[in-house]
């Protein structure tokens, strides 16, 4: 399974970032953290967040 980094994510589901990082602090999306510390997002929640994206 692959991980994208927020940015990576924001652009492909076109939010702003800050939306994404919003979304994760909210509970909306979850994100998992690497060993860096930076979050990132499955293949899996992305697939999510595109139909709660297109429902809005």
């Amino acid at each position: 399974m692959r991980h994208h980094s927020i940015p990576e994510a924001a652009r492909m589901l076109g939010v702003a970032e800050s939306t994404l990082y919003r979304w994760v602090k909210l509970g909306t999306a979850e994100a998992s953290t690497t060993p860096g510390g930076r979050l990132c997002l499955s293949d899996a929640e992305l697939a999510r967040l595109r139909d709660y994206c297109s429902s809005r």
